[in-house]
């Protein structure tokens, strides 16, 4: 629902009440979502440190849904920090048949993070691989959380005779009720818009994104909104390619 602020306190009584009733696994999944929330918020160690204690916890379970959402929460804080190299590692995790972490349904909610740092580390073979397998399920549900997750990863990875149209398709569905999702496509749009020195047509999707990511306490989402947002005539473009 987009309201980071109750989650974190929902999740901060959880951890506790599972703690009071003896409820290690529970306690675990609310350690997933502190740390998946931390992350966003630019508190890359304390994502990591709360990863790792939910592993502690599950790891005796086999269990891999568990796993796979602490491996989200790992790729989530890597990409907000851009540590794109890390960020891949982890979540390529989720998506390996033969590792551990790997779940049929979890990992689609780390395929966003798996494109945008796949496409600034020149790996762009493995997210498009994931996309392929996401676009057959996608054709199988009409899970909203699931056409826009593909919806992005379409655009984000798109060659650019198609990205325009892919982002501007992704933009016109229904967003309302996912504004992370929805201010992540806007960056994404507007960055490209800049690079490809469509300086004027990025200031709107940016400056969106950059609310959003504000409202959300996302602090180095809002940040990269903001160093991207050009300031009047005197903006420079930068040069076509990716993000330096």
């Amino acid at each position: 629902m987009g309201d980071h602020q109750r989650a974190t306190t929902d999740a901060g009584e959880a951890v506790r009440l599972a703690q009071e009733t003896a409820q290690p696994i529970w306690v675990a999944s609310a350690m997933v979502t502190q740390a998946l929330l931390r992350g966003r918020s630019g508190d890359r160690e304390s994502a990591y440190g709360l990863a790792a204690g939910a592993e502690g916890i599950v790891l005796h379970t086999g269990e891999s849904s568990f796993r796979a959402a602490i491996q989200q929460a790992r790729g989530a804080a890597s990409t907000a920090a851009g540590d794109h190299v890390e960020a891949v590692q982890e979540l390529g995790r989720m998506f390996d048949p033969d590792d551990p972490a790997f779940h049929p349904i979890e990992r689609w909610w780390g395929a966003m993070d798996l494109a945008e740092s796949s496409a600034r580390t020149n790996s762009r073979d493995v997210a498009r691989s994931v996309l392929s397998d996401l676009e057959d399920v996608s054709r199988q549900t009409p899970s909203p959380a699931l056409q826009i997750i593909v919806g992005y990863v379409r655009a984000r990875l798109a060659p650019d005779a198609d990205a325009e149209r892919l982002f501007q398709r992704a933009l016109e569905g229904d967003l309302r009720r996912w504004p992370y999702a929805r201010a992540r496509l806007q960056l994404a749009f507007g960055e490209w818009l800049r690079r490809r020195r469509r300086v004027t047509e990025s200031r709107a999707p940016l400056r969106a994104a950059r609310d959003i990511f504000d409202g959300l306490a996302a602090t180095p989402w809002g940040e990269r909104a903001r160093v991207e947002t050009p300031r009047g005539r005197r903006d420079e473009p930068r040069t076509c390619g990716e993000h330096p």
